[in-house]
């Protein structure tokens, strides 16, 4: 295990070795909610509040130990995947950096919908983290999905509360 100030190192050596730093970024940020890698005091690689992490100092780092965590709610998911049955008719006017509304629609099947600002459903959502936001939303969570790319008919989300 990395201590808390070495994770910026861990970063950079990774993305080397990936030979592309932002989208290792892009998708360690997809999963840093989950393995907790990023809990606890400063120090490491920023997070913006977009959202999109950043390798650049914030300036207001602490010198955090490796030690953190402490009150992990397993509500606060983050997931990127791809909409599944998309509408043709609502996803064509959809933009990368558009925020669509995850509302979950009873059955059976429990089905997550991604619906736009006027609550159309752009396409339903499935991903390893769907029952854990499933329950999440019961319990009174919102969650929102972050349209990060759109190519033809394939939608790129990222799910977050």
């Amino acid at each position: 295990m990395c201590r808390r100030q070495d994770t910026g190192n861990v970063v950079d050596k990774l993305a080397k070795l990936l030979g592309d730093k932002q989208r290792f970024l892009d998708t360690a940020y997809a999963y840093s909610l989950r393995i907790k890698i990023m809990s606890g005091g400063g120090g490491g690689t920023n997070w913006s509040e977009t959202g999109r992490p950043s390798t650049t100092p914030s300036g207001s780092g602490g010198s955090g130990d490796g030690g953190g965590g402490g009150n992990l709610d397993p509500c606060d998911v983050v997931s990127v995947t791809i909409l599944n049955s998309p509408v043709a008719t609502v996803i064509a006017a959809l933009r990368p950096g558009d925020v669509l509304h995850v509302q979950l629609q009873v059955g059976p099947p429990r089905i997550l919908q991604a619906r736009n600002a006027a609550g159309r459903v752009a396409g339903s959502i499935t991903c390893p983290e769907m029952p854990q936001i499933i329950d999440c939303i019961r319990k009174g969570s919102v969650y929102g999905a972050d349209v990060l790319s759109v190519s033809g008919g394939r939608v790129q989300i990222r799910i977050h509360r």
